[in-house]
């Protein structure tokens, strides 16, 4: 049996949540270990540990963890990495449109019919407002469904 009582406080409220230790392939006995703040020269404690660890895991996840390891580019997680979330906008569009330029690529009313090719069909192009727009592409509404 191992005591590992001395370390468990070190553990509790680091964040370490048993998805990580399972999902995580870069997460290691090692890792585990130095989260502990196990000393290396602690050679027993940290072998139980690793069986332990392993034992908990099971050998499939052990094996995907060996497998990742393996992959080029594998860079271990330390105790001390920081992950960095890139920071994404919260809208995709590339440059600010200006005020007299309109994206017709996602109309709900298409700007032209397959009858009638009096309309560009480009998907950029310059208008004086939208609802010139709409009152020249939409089909009005009929009285019966504007109630």
């Amino acid at each position: 049996e191992i005591d590992l009582a001395e370390y468990a406080p070190k553990l509790r409220g680091a964040g370490v949540h048993g998805g990580l230790m399972l999902l995580e392939p870069r997460f290691t006995a090692e890792l585990l270990a130095a989260l502990l703040n196990i000393p290396a020269n602690k050679t027993l404690l940290r072998r139980h540990l690793t069986q332990r660890f392993n034992d908990l895991l099971g050998r499939e996840v052990i094996q995907q963890k060996r497998n990742a390891e393996q992959t080029l580019g594998y860079q271990p997680l330390t105790a001390t990495t920081k992950y960095k979330v890139p920071k994404k906008s919260q809208f995709s569009l590339k440059r600010k449109k200006s005020k007299d330029e309109l994206d017709l690529g996602d109309l709900v009313c298409p700007l032209h019919d397959d009858s009638s090719g009096d309309i560009p069909t480009s998907p950029t192009m310059k208008v004086k407002s939208a609802a010139a727009v709409a009152s020249a592409v939409c089909p009005p509404l009929d009285d019966a469904r504007a109630h």
